[in-house]
């Protein structure tokens, strides 16, 4: 893993400021996150983003994610994802990636990338 994997990583650990409880998963309310960083590329893979049933659909993951996509600009971090949905309710896979594209996502239910966002100068 590269340096900047690390430090990237670091870096939205830091920022988060939330609870997590293994180093790569965070709890935003009632939003879990689960991170890794990936071997290919300067990336942050997110491996889960999970509502607890009772808070779905209360914009808890849509702040979760907000906050998540605002440190990956300022620490300049690539983010990708593959959309797979749970069983026992939550988004359908088309729901998902029409929702991962409202935050800059690109690609299909395989591999979603997410490159940070430049503020303009």
């Amino acid at each position: 893993m590269s340096d900047h994997i690390d430090h990237a990583v670091e870096n939205m650990l830091s920022a988060l400021e939330t609870y997590h409880d293994d180093g790569n998963t965070f709890r935003f309310d009632d939003t879990l996150i689960s991170l890794r960083a990936t071997l290919a590329g300067d990336a942050v893979y997110i491996m889960k983003i999970w509502t607890e049933s009772e808070a779905r659909g209360d914009g808890s993951a849509t702040d979760a994610l907000n906050t998540l996509c605002g440190i990956a600009d300022g620490v300049g971090a690539t983010l990708c994802l593959e959309v797979e949905p749970f069983d026992g309710g939550g988004l359908t896979e088309d729901q998902l990636l029409e929702w991962y594209w409202r935050f800059g996502f690109r690609g299909d239910s395989t591999e979603m990338i997410r490159a940070p966002l430049v503020a303009d100068d």
